[in-house]
């Protein structure tokens, strides 16, 4: 059963890649059917749920993960995402902080609240996070780090430079093409030289 749940996860982010949201939720729900006891499973069904702005899914598939590992920081920093795409600021910075209480050295913790800074108008705070994550000792994390918050910051060419070399190094985030923070990006002619560069659709 472990061995389809991930092939189901697999087939779940190819979906995402060719932008066919639907299709990627339905394969991370059978994932998840497959292995709920699955921490991995229910994180790409969560992840993918908000993304797509089903937040009844999001926030049940959440609470489920809450069950099984509820010291886990990514738990709220998923219901921390989930509030910020609904706009909801506050809720998301409270989740965030809950994030930082449990697992303050969590990447994603910082990388989220330097987006949070951004859509809140707090841009010199931002960039001082961006300054705290250019000392991460892995490269995957400054480069993620440098791509969602100068993204959020509007500052797409810092943007490009970290996703060129992501692409170099195949590890851009797979909800690229369908993120609603990477709109503006997306409209950037450079987005079509870069999925030429990794075999992905336009």
């Amino acid at each position: 059963m472990l061995f389809r749940s991930d092939a189901r996860v697999s087939l779940g982010i190819l979906y995402s890649h060719q932008r066919t949201l639907d299709d990627a939720l339905r394969e991370f729900q059978r994932a998840y059917e497959l292995d709920p006891l699955s921490f991995h499973a229910l994180h790409f069904l969560a992840l993918a749920a908000r993304v797509a702005g089903r937040f009844d899914i999001a926030f049940d598939i959440l609470g489920k993960m809450k069950e099984l590992s509820p010291s886990n920081p990514r738990v709220y920093i998923g219901l921390s995402e989930c509030y910020l795409l609904q706009g909801d600021y506050t809720r998301s910075q409270e989740m965030l902080d809950a994030a930082r209480q449990l697992g303050p050295a969590e990447p994603l913790v910082w990388l989220n609240q330097g987006v949070l800074y951004t859509l809140t108008g707090r841009r010199r705070e931002a960039e001082d996070i961006l300054n705290r994550i250019a000392s991460a000792e892995r490269e995957s994390i400054r480069l993620y780090g440098v791509l969602f918050i100068q993204t959020a910051l509007g500052n797409l060419d810092e943007a490009y430079k970290a996703l060129d070399r992501q692409a170099e190094t195949h590890t851009w985030p797979f909800l690229l093409s369908v993120h609603p923070l990477f709109r503006e990006l997306r409209k950037d002619p450079r987005y079509r030289e870069f999925c030429k560069k990794v075999g992905i659709p336009y």
